[in-house]
């Protein structure tokens, strides 16, 4: 007699089940997101001729930052195609 309303799957609301897949999937790409970027960030230090510690750990430190937010967002493109 009662029945949920689908406002929240309408609203762009994950389920529970889809944000533990997602989650699952993020955990995976992490690693390998977060190791490319670091990688491509030092490259572009070096080849911009900073050849100290500091550029390269500051280079490494951004490029893990910023596949936190590239992760998320890869995982949700993924997620939106399987589920």
């Amino acid at each position: 007699m009662f029945h949920r309303p689908a406002r929240a799957i309408d609203a762009g609301v994950t389920t529970t089940k889809e944000s533990l897949i997602m989650f699952r999937l993020a955990a995976i790409l992490f690693s390998m997101t977060s190791t490319t970027l670091a990688g491509i960030a030092v490259i572009a230090v070096l080849t911009m001729g900073y050849d100290t510690w500091m550029p390269i750990v500051v280079a490494a430190a951004v490029g893990f930052v910023l596949s936190i937010p590239a992760t998320w967002w890869l995982a949700k493109q993924i997620t939106a195609k399987i589920v």
